[in-house]
């Protein structure tokens, strides 16, 4: 029975699942790296957001374009 590959929107769901309200700088950056590796495979801003349970300018400031609503 084979498994379907993980994809980048699977880790973030994962990473952003287990997050404390009050992360530390280390669990943030792990986010942000999430983030930036959905951007480069495609995802747009609104499906790392949904995702993710993130805000929407969050992540348009991370990726540094607000026009990236795919």
């Amino acid at each position: 029975m084979d498994t379907p590959p993980t994809t980048a929107l699977d880790r973030l769901a994962g990473l952003t699942a287990d997050l404390p309200e009050a992360p530390s700088p280390q669990e943030v950056e792990r986010v942000a790296a999430a983030v930036r590796a959905a951007a480069l495979d495609g995802a747009s801003t609104d499906q790392i957001a949904t995702v993710g349970t993130l805000s929407v300018r969050w992540v348009e400031e991370l990726l540094g374009d607000s026009s990236a609503n795919g």
